[in-house]
């Protein structure tokens, strides 16, 4: 039988399940044309579906090999070469996928997280970003670029994030409490308390911020106003309040 043959009866025991057939078919496929790179492809495939990557990446080289600017097959090892804990040879994939492909989101999400595996959290961020480039502002990657900044103790920059979030979520008062909090860490108590002010502003009955406002009242032994702050905060009048 013919290569052709062979490979795509491989291809249909394959999408079958029946992986052990399918394995032997590409490889006759290979013996007979040792040049056709999607029977490599098909086989590393398999083989990453049996768990056995070391076979997977062996497979997927010859095919990288044999195509050298063939997208799948590159994302296919630099995604081995993660698992296999070689984080260097998989970067170096993913930055080669994105220079050949400047909206490859999945090649930038993975660079940023193996800079976040080697704790590099400000380089993951810049990963991040060209990100949010192409896709304008997203939920979860804004959550984690401010988790990243924290992290790094990067205060100033995970205040600029937390400021995005809350221009697309500004009912969402836990942000604010956030950046009031940030502001704090920051030297900056002054903002820490105008951010939780304007909390209160929008929602009076917002117990947490005026509780942080009692507390930093009574950082700066105000104590009327850190009392006022914390009956604000447990408006039940038979609520004892000691303040030592």
């Amino acid at each position: 039988m013919e290569a052709r043959g062979e490979f795509f009866d491989a291809l249909r025991d394959k999408s079958i399940g029946q992986l052990d057939p399918a394995i032997s078919g590409f490889k006759k496929s290979l013996a007979i044309d040792p040049n056709n790179d999607a029977a490599y492809y098909e086989l590393a495939r398999i083989y990453v579906s049996k768990g056995n990557l070391i076979e997977a990446l062996n497979n997927a080289k010859q095919a990288l090999d044999l195509s050298k600017n063939n997208l799948y097959y590159k994302s296919l090892n630099a995604d081995i070469n993660l698992q296999l804990g070689k984080s260097k040879d998989a970067l170096k994939l993913y930055e080669s996928i994105i220079d050949q492909d400047k909206e490859n989101i999945d090649a930038y999400l993975a660079i940023a997280s193996i800079y976040e595996a080697q704790k590099n959290f400000n380089e993951a961020n810049k990963y991040y970003s060209m990100v949010e480039q192409q896709t304008g502002v997203v939920y979860e990657i804004l959550q984690q670029k401010i988790n990243n900044y924290i992290t790094a103790r990067n205060f100033s920059q995970a205040i600029g994030e937390l400021k995005k979030l809350i221009e697309n979520y500004p009912e969402e008062y836990q942000f604010q409490e956030i950046l009031a909090d940030l502001y704090g860490y920051n030297n900056q108590p002054e903002l820490a308390i105008e951010t939780l002010q304007n909390i209160l502003k929008q929602a009076p009955t917002y117990g947490n911020a005026n509780l942080k406002l009692a507390k930093i009242s009574i950082a700066q032994n105000n104590v009327n106003e850190s009392l006022k702050f914390a009956k604000a905060a447990f408006p039940n009048t038979e609520i004892s309040i000691d303040l030592k």
